[in-house]
Order: C-alpha cells, then structure tokens, then sequence
C-alpha cells in the first residue's frame, strides 16, 4: 500500500518503473547428491572462490558482476539446488552448466 501510495506522489504508474529495470532471468537446476556429500561440495566450493564474491549464507552465493549464481544444498531432498541470474537466459543457463560442471567433479 506504501509503494501505491508513494507512485501515486509521483505520478508514475508500475508499468513505467518496471520498464526502467535492466533484464534479468534467473533459473533453477537440481544436482542429484547424496546427503553425506554435501558438506564437502559446499566446503570445497567456499575454498575454490575465497577470492571471489561471495556470501556464506545457507550455501554460497558468488557475484559476477551484476549476476550471481547461489549453490543451496537441500536440507531435505538428496539434491543441492542450483540457482542462477544474469541479463539473459542464455547467460544465465550458462552459468549453470559451469557450476554443474564443478561440483559433479567435487561429488565425483
């Protein structure tokens, strides 16, 4: 109600706003990985970008600039949720397959 409130002051309408947002497309990806394992795919993964930005927060998230891609281990399912955000899909899919990539090599 807040934000209605402040647009109204404004005379802008959403629709306005949201076009002034740069794009983005985020997706998802389950990586199947035993429970006993992944402990050790996120502790490999923190040491392997202790020179990138990240945040240690339920998993990790790692910035690229104005994207990012978020390793989240399920604290139920056997599967290590892996998300990912950039300008484009295309981008961001890509981020996701490098990220497949390493921690398939770290479960083995």
């Amino acid at each position: 109600v807040k934000l209605l409130e402040l647009l109204d002051k404004k005379d802008r309408e959403i629709s306005e706003i949201e076009a002034e947002l740069p794009p983005s497309s985020v997706v998802k990806k389950d990586i199947s990985c035993p429970p006993e394992l992944k402990g050790r795919v996120v502790r490999t993964l923190a040491e392997e970008l202790k020179d990138e930005e990240v945040e240690l927060i339920d998993g990790i998230k790692v910035y690229h600039g104005d994207s990012w891609a978020l390793v989240l281990p399920d604290p139920v399912r056997p599967v290590i949720d892996l998300f990912a955000e950039a300008e484009s899909e295309k981008l961001a899919r890509k981020m996701l397959s490098d990220y497949t990539k390493r921690i398939d090599e770290i479960i083995g």
